[in-house]
């Protein structure tokens, strides 16, 4: 009378384990060569090691494990925020230089909301999918701006760039969608 339910393949939860594991097999021994050198050299090298793993695993769940094609912007904003709290981690555990503040993190940003933006219209998902995701890259870009004025960036032009993509994008999409662009805020941020 009823169909027989069908097996449910783990398939995905098993590497998901696999990967938990090795990811803190691989920091633990880590931490714990780190402690043992501690004497012959003082370094926390131990948490860049952490934060590289955790960024590759990210990676590697984002692209083999959840697939890519549905979420492209939610897979770019983690992907955005994972590197940047990976190279930040390791630029500051380095000596902090300033190379990722003033070079690498406004390059990243801008590549990844250029990448976004690209997808959205050639997919046509501006507003139904990135939409959320593109504003925060946004945000994010613009945000530049305020570490520059608190005197933490010493090279403008990277970031203003950035906050130039940024402006561009968002004045775009102001100039060209008007009634939608409102229409779309109203309901994301549940404002009439």
């Amino acid at each position: 009378m009823y169909p027989l339910p069908q097996p449910i393949k783990k398939t995905r939860h098993y590497w998901q384990q696999a990967l938990n594991l090795s990811q803190w097999l691989i920091v633990g021994s880590s931490l714990w060569l780190n402690m043992l050198t501690w004497q012959i050299h003082a370094f926390w090298w131990s948490a860049i090691v952490f934060s590289g793993c955790l960024y590759l695993k990210k990676v590697i769940e984002v692209i083999f494990l959840h697939g890519t094609y549905r979420h492209v912007g939610q897979t770019l904003w983690k992907n955005f925020i994972f590197l940047s709290v990976f190279i930040l981690s390791l630029d500051y555990f380095l000596g902090y230089q300033g190379w990722t503040l003033n070079y690498l993190l406004p390059i990243i940003s801008v590549s990844t909301v250029l990448i976004l933006v690209l997808w959205s219209l050639i997919k046509g998902t501006v507003f139904r999918q990135e939409f959320g995701y593109l504003l925060c890259l946004i945000t994010a870009n613009l945000s530049l701006l305020w570490l520059f004025i608190a005197g933490k960036l010493t090279i403008f032009w990277p970031s203003g760039l950035s906050i130039l993509t940024a402006a561009l994008i968002l004045l775009v999409l102001v100039l060209f969608t008007g009634t939608k662009l409102k229409s779309e805020v109203a309901r994301r941020f549940h404002y009439k």
